[in-house]
Order: structure tokens, then sequence, then C-alpha cells
């Protein structure tokens, strides 16, 4: 379960390294506003940094709890916020989709592990 795990924060981290490509492409887009771009930037960031705290509670969740809490609401704080975006966007199927695998990480940070 852990292998399942991991490939599931590279999978955040990778969606994070998209939405910064992207954001680079909208900062040299003549007739784009870069409001759009500045919101790709921190969303990038804010991928990166849920995909780590996913690798660190994966790795220490057991001896660190505030770890396990803090990965469990970044992964339901951007979920939301993916959400929101994309219904306001109007593209709420692609948003569902990314949404729905953050909210599978959280539920994997709140289950209780076997004791071996």
């Amino acid at each position: 379960m852990k292998k399942a795990e991991y490939v599931l924060a590279s999978l955040i981290v990778l969606l994070g390294l998209r939405f910064g490509l992207v954001a680079a492409r909208e900062f040299t887009a003549e007739g784009r506003p870069w409001p759009t771009a500045f919101y790709l930037s921190n969303t990038c960031l804010f991928f990166v940094l849920c995909g780590a705290l996913n690798m660190l509670r994966i790795q220490y969740g057991a001896a660190a709890a505030g770890v396990k809490v803090v990965s469990v609401a970044t992964n339901l704080g951007l979920a939301a916020l993916v959400l929101t975006a994309g219904i306001i966007a109007g593209e709420a199927a692609p948003s569902a989709v990314v949404a729905m695998v953050l909210v599978v990480a959280a539920a994997l940070g709140l289950r209780v592990p076997n004791r071996a």
C-alpha cells in the first residue's frame, strides 16, 4: 500500500510541475492577462507542497501525528480550491478528477496502518 501512496504523491507533484510549465507560457503570452499566470504559479507551488507533505506523511506519519493532520488538511483544501476553480472556469470534469485524486490521498492519510 505504501507504494501506491508514493505513486499518488508523485502524481500530485507532477501535476504541480505541469501547472508550473503552463504558467511560464501564460507569462509570455501577449493577449493573456497576467493574473492567470500568477494563479497557475501559486497553484504549482501548492501542488508541489501538497505532494511533498504526502511523502513526509507516508514516511514519518506514524511518529509525527502533526504531519498527518497537515497533510490531510492540505489535500482537502487543495481539492476544494481545484474543484471551485474548475466550476467557475466551466471545466468541472477535469477538475473533479484532480479533486478526487486529492481526496483519495486524504483518505489514505486518515486510515489506520496495520500493526505488524
